[in-house]
């Protein structure tokens, strides 16, 4: 699928989400030729992904190097235009996990993320929003795991009940959460 047509297609549960919705159409239309790719130094496409395991109780999160807490899985969009495709790619590259099965075929959540500025393999990066799109899957609690040394330092399955033990980002929590509640109400087939 077409990340214009994710975007379209997320149904938003909050004021919030519908706001920034309307947003992100709009950075899409006002830069069709970067918003898929790092040119665009001030707002670009991420994909992210939310692994549940089988029950959907546990979550499968990685511990980040640049934002010092665990979170999702994901990435840059790089000039793909099918974000679930960066998003699962994206979760087997950060955790070693494979066989994810999509939850569902359209985002579970849509976010404008801040991004403070940092350092990335020895070049600088200057502060940015992300234009997330997150994708649930499902994942095999029993399969192995692996770190992704240059971004990660811990990979894990976290209770969702217990999210607020791990994460240290409070602003990346309600995010969580949304994703969460959003992806608890589909139902497996």
């Amino acid at each position: 699928m077409n990340y214009i047509q994710d975007v379209k297609a997320f149904v938003p549960s909050n004021e919030r989400q519908q706001i920034e919705k309307q947003t992100v159409l709009k950075w899409i239309a006002t830069f069709p030729d970067n918003i898929l790719t790092r040119d665009n130094a001030f707002a670009h496409m991420t994909a992210s992904a939310m692994i549940f395991d089988q029950s959907r109780r546990n979550l499968l999160m990685v511990y980040h190097k640049i934002f010092d807490s665990w979170a999702w899985c994901g990435g840059h969009a790089d000039g793909e235009q099918d974000l679930i495709a960066t998003a699962m790619r994206e979760a087997e590259e950060e955790t070693g996990i494979t066989g994810l099965m999509p939850l569902c075929g359209i985002p579970t959540g849509l976010d404008i993320l801040p991004v403070k500025g940092h350092t990335k393999r020895g070049q600088w990066v200057a502060p940015h929003l992300h234009l997330s799109l997150c994708y649930s899957f499902i994942g095999d609690m029993s399969a192995p795991l692996r770190i992704k040394e240059d971004e990660n330092t811990g990979v894990r399955w976290i209770p969702i009940d217990r999210l607020e033990q791990y994460v240290t980002e409070p602003y990346m929590l309600p995010v969580y959460r949304q994703i969460v509640q959003t992806s608890l109400t589909i139902k497996l087939e």
